[in-house]
């Protein structure tokens, strides 16, 4: 029985080890699609791909973002969190030659680093990178940890036009469970009518 057992084990951990090869090796593939494209159609520098291991996210979809922005072309889009995403849609808005992007972020270190890659690109008078601090917000007997954002701010852009994008990438999910749910309740409000929106690692509890 214990023999059995034990082979039944090496048997799935063979199945989990070929699981993850074959979805590495895909990765691998499609890097290599997307990254040349994104080199010659989006950066001026490859400065956001170096930083795209750890804080970015992947190259598919930063192509896909571009796409979307270049096509669609916002007047207004909002992001929560911020990084290389951030950069891919200021991109996108410049040579749009129209469209402005808030992006709230809450940790310094990382506003700090999606700024300097903006300065690098040329790219800062399309985004009001703003520090947003994460305060509680209750919604019946829940509470969550979320942005504090200077409100005035999206008051007044909603003035001219709704956000016709939200890219929901933050907070982290070590910030609680549903860590994102508050986007959509706080934000509607601030939406235009056929606005996009784009919940990263939707899957996430």
């Amino acid at each position: 029985m214990e023999n059995n057992r034990s082979n039944d084990d090496l048997a799935a951990l063979r199945k989990s080890l070929k699981r993850e090869h074959d979805a590495l090796r895909r990765d691998i593939q499609l890097d290599a699609i997307y990254l040349p494209l994104l080199q010659q159609h989006v950066f001026k520098d490859p400065a956001p791909l170096a930083a795209m291991p750890s804080f970015a996210v992947s190259p598919e979809f930063a192509w896909w973002l571009f796409q979307r922005v270049r096509t669609e072309q916002p007047k207004l889009v909002i992001e929560l969190g911020s990084g290389v995403s951030t950069v891919v849609i200021a991109s996108a808005l410049e040579k749009c030659g129209h469209g402005r992007l808030m992006a709230f972020e809450h940790d310094q270190t990382y506003l700090e680093k999606t700024a300097a890659l903006l300065r690098a690109q040329g790219l800062t008078d399309r985004v009001d990178l703003v520090y947003a601090p994460l305060r509680t917000y209750r919604f019946g007997d829940e509470a969550f940890r979320w942005y504090d954002i200077p409100w005035p701010i999206l008051d007044t852009a909603r003035a001219e036009c709704g956000a016709e994008l939200v890219l929901v990438d933050g907070p982290p999910k070590a910030t609680g469970n549903m860590a994102r749910y508050p986007a959509h309740p706080l934000l509607k409000q601030y939406y235009a009518p056929s606005a996009c929106i784009l919940l990263d690692d939707a899957g996430r509890e």
